[in-house]
């Protein structure tokens, strides 16, 4: 972890993220086909000059960015990145959802062999983006607030961050929405085999020992 602090939020805690600042999960989840991932965010402005990355999976030796939710550079729009481990971009797909102060909760969930990805905002759906690619090589780093070294840095508060290798069904995000412990529920229900997904919660005695 790199320079991001402690705050409190409505759930509990959360970590603040200024520019460069960055959480680092290294080796990254190498997760491939069906996907679904899920933040609460509060972000402090609300029209980003470069990109705003809240999470983001990469590959490091070669700087190709796999997928990430990241507030869009020049718009005020939050918007999905999926890359193909070819190129350094990939296809960016920018929602009708503008950034909005405050604390919300976003979720994206994709097919991935349809190209096909539903994102829904404070519980209810918004839309669904179709992308150009399926996954490629998924990349060999996860971070939460920017890419390492990188400008494009998601400024605000992160919190309750979660990634599954499936998707998750409508009444799923929402529930994760209504109830601030619905994390073993929604768990439960995806993972009917006890296996768990990724998942991280700001705790203050795990940032500050």
């Amino acid at each position: 972890m790199t320079n991001a602090n402690w705050v409190s939020s409505p759930r509990g805690g959360a970590l603040r993220f200024a520019a460069s600042d960055y959480i680092l999960v290294d080796p990254g989840l190498g997760y491939s086909a069906d996907l679904a991932f899920a933040i609460w965010c509060k972000s402090s402005i609300t029209d980003y000059t470069t990109n705003g990355y809240a999470i983001m999976q990469y590959n490091a030796g070669s700087g190709n960015r796999e997928w990430g939710l990241l507030a869009v550079s020049g718009t005020d729009k939050w918007g999905l990145q999926i890359g193909n481990g070819a190129g350094a971009i990939g296809d960016l797909e920018t929602t009708t959802q503008s950034i909005e102060l405050g604390w919300h909760h976003l979720a994206i969930t994709g097919n991935d062999a349809a190209k096909s990805w539903d994102f829904y905002y404070d519980g209810k759906f918004v839309q669904t983006l179709s992308v150009y690619y399926t996954f490629g090589d998924q990349g060999s780093v996860f971070t939460i607030g920017s890419p390492p070294g990188s400008s494009a840095s998601f400024l605000g508060d992160i919190e309750e961050v979660a990634v599954w290798h499936r998707q998750l069904s409508a009444s799923n995000i929402k529930q994760l929405y209504e109830n601030p412990n619905a994390m073993t529920e929604v768990v439960a229900t995806v993972w009917p085999n006890k296996q768990s997904p990724w998942y991280y919660r700001a705790q203050e005695s795990l940032i500050c020992g």
